[in-house]
């Protein structure tokens, strides 16, 4: 978004995947970004000197038995098996309520993931209805999905 001209207020991710630090190669002072602790060490290089909030995946018990111990100041955030979903249970956190979303995780067209450097074509693709509109997902988006809706009919 930034390298075209669009500067969000907003930066979170919790995927300690190499291939990730790439959305953090050229942060922007205007940003806030908002990073698990579990990101590759070279997100922190990318981000030093920058606005950064950092949070833990919440992932059971050995997590919160982890920060109990080493940092029972921090936040401990659950709320989903996605990158996406817990960026919705940040946002709850710091206040927001009303969420704009525009292809959130796993988003393809044409067979080809739009956020990833892979050629790789998106696993065990299904086609689900909504409404009268049909999409392309994948298997774990639509369980991703399955999961926070019930996350939500237990609030």
């Amino acid at each position: 978004m930034i390298e075209r001209g669009f500067v969000p207020d907003w930066h979170m991710d919790c995927d300690p995947r190499p291939h990730k630090v790439r959305f953090t190669a050229k942060p922007h002072k205007d940003c806030t970004y908002v990073m698990a602790s579990c990101c590759d060490p070279l997100v922190w290089e990318n981000l030093k000197g920058n606005k950064v909030l950092v949070w833990h995946m919440h992932n059971g018990k050995d997590t919160t038995d982890w920060v109990s111990k080493n940092a029972p100041w921090s936040a401990v955030i659950g709320g989903g098996s996605t990158a996406g979903l817990r960026a919705i249970q940040i946002g709850g956190i710091l206040g927001f309520r009303k969420f704009d979303i525009y292809g959130m995780d796993g988003n393809f067209i044409d067979g080809k993931f739009r956020a990833s450097d892979s050629d790789a074509p998106p696993q065990n693709v299904v086609k689900i209805k909504v409404r009268d509109r049909e999409f392309d997902t994948t298997d774990l988006m639509l369980n991703a999905g399955e999961i926070f809706k019930s996350t939500l009919a237990e609030l």
